[in-house]
């Protein structure tokens, strides 16, 4: 029999996110606590043991501020693309038993949630390493598949470079140099006194800081409220382990004109926010600069994979396919009390 429980003890938390495929760099508890801080919500950290055998983990966070209680994991607008469920099953065990496992497992969380918070609405996105999603909809939870790109980068840089589309790899090839980068703290790697045409930097809080104000003209520019604040990303840069996140300054003739914030954790590499606009017309690819930078960095990490997201967006789909990735589903996991539905899509703030 699973017994599910909270955990308070953020270190042991973090042991458990390492042991679970499913464990991203979004589960630990560094990313999770900024996450509550940032939005207001509670976070809740379930562990589910069989016996002393811990076999599951759910990060939860709670909002009962406004006329519904909402459980969500992650919450809207918080900068995560997907967090949910993450087993911690023997390898080797067979199939059928691990399905069991899950199934249960599942079960423990939704009867904690329903006895802890009686909620009208519960919104769950998994990432791709954790697929078993029927007992969700034995629940009686919507289940909506969604997609992503992940791209194996655990290969040689030729063999990567010659899968990519044939303009991605020109791209590339004709216009990335490898000693114009900095080094942290903006010491430079080149060994002449020549300024190169374009640099790029691996800053600090001085990059965040541009990162953040770049992101809110950009979304201010589209109609929309850039949904994170810069605090938080200091707190996410500042917290997080070292070689766990890089923050890329894209310079052109000395002056910033493009960013992006690298994630690196459990072999993935994720491209988690960036400016996808330069502020002034530059003459080299920025976007497959920085994409090709941050790849090489992974590779150096033995990241195996990188996730390269964008695969619903119809307006971008079609850059991110010329890097030759595979398609990937991951799900939305939704359950809405029966009573609350119609006043509840009403209320769908997170989805405006």
């Amino acid at each position: 029999m699973i017994e599910v429980h909270q955990l308070t003890d953020e270190e042991q938390w973090n042991t458990y996110v390492d042991r679970s495929p499913a464990g991203s760099i979004f589960h630990r508890s560094e990313f999770l606590r900024a996450i509550a801080a940032e939005t207001g919500m509670e976070l809740e950290l379930l562990v589910g043991k069989n016996g002393e055998h811990p076999i599951g983990i759910l990060p939860l966070f709670t909002d009962s501020t406004g006329p519904f209680r909402m459980v969500f994991s992650p919450p809207p607008h918080a900068g995560v693309p997907h967090l949910g469920p993450g087993m911690m099953l023997d390898p080797n065990i067979k199939y059928r038993k691990a399905a069991l496992r899950t199934k249960e497992f599942v079960e423990a969380c939704v009867d904690w949630i329903d006895r802890e918070h009686d909620p009208h609405y519960i919104r769950i996105i998994t990432n791709t390493e954790f697929g078993e999603v029927r007992p969700f909809r034995w629940l009686g939870f919507d289940v909506t598949p969604r997609f992503t790109y992940e791209l194996d980068i655990d290969r040689g840089e030729s063999d990567l470079l010659r899968s990519f589309s044939r303009d991605a790899r020109s791209s590339i090839q004709d216009n990335y140099n490898p000693e114009y980068a900095i080094a942290d703290g903006g010491q430079r790697l080149l060994e002449d006194e020549t300024d190169p045409e374009y640099t790029i930097e691996n800053g600090g809080e001085a990059e965040i800081e541009y990162l953040a104000d770049r992101l809110e003209q950009r979304f201010d520019e589209q109609g929309e409220a850039f949904p994170l604040s810069a605090s938080f990303l200091r707190t996410i840069y500042t917290d997080l382990p070292d070689e766990t996140i890089d923050v890329y300054q894209f310079r052109s003739d000395g002056q910033p004109v493009s960013g992006r914030i690298s994630l690196f954790y459990g072999g993935w590499l994720t491209y988690w926010q960036g400016v996808p606009k330069p502020s002034v017309d530059v003459d080299v690819p920025i976007n497959d600069l920085l994409n090709w930078r941050s790849i090489r960095r992974a590779r150096e990490l033995e990241c195996d994979t990188a996730e390269l997201s964008g695969a619903n967006i119809e307006r971008l789909w079609d850059y991110k396919a010329k890097f030759n990735p595979e398609l990937a589903t991951y799900y939305i996991l939704e359950r809405t009390s029966a009573s609350t539905a119609p006043l509840l899509k009403l209320y769908k703030w997170w989805q405006a």
